[in-house]
């Protein structure tokens, strides 16, 4: 973009084409990435365990980036629809709901 701004006469219909093809490229790479996907439907009810991500802890020299916590049974109340759930721990139903990303 800031190539075209200094050499060409034109900028601005070349800055706006230059727009499009990127919005193009990332709408194609999204598409193509959401094709890939394994989509698992979820209804409100449903009883799932969420895996959460455990971070490194620096005291106990613990590196744990390919671990995965398991928390739950939850049951989901309901769909955000974008992937996302508000689940709610399964045998206490007093606690706030907990918004959760890909089950």
């Amino acid at each position: 973009m800031d190539y075209l701004k200094l050499t060409d006469s034109s900028r601005h219909f070349s800055s706006s084409i230059l727009k499009i093809l990127i919005e193009d490229r990332r709408t194609a790479h999204a598409e193509h990435i959401n094709n890939n996907c394994n989509v698992i439907f979820l209804e409100p009810d449903d009883i799932v365990m969420a895996r959460t991500a455990i971070q490194r802890d620096k005291q106990k020299e613990k590196v744990a980036k390919l671990c995965y916590a398991v928390r739950g049974p939850c049951q989901i109340i309901r769909t955000t629809g974008h992937g996302g759930y508000f689940v709610r721990k399964l045998y206490t139903p007093d606690i706030p709901k907990i918004e959760i990303y890909g089950l």
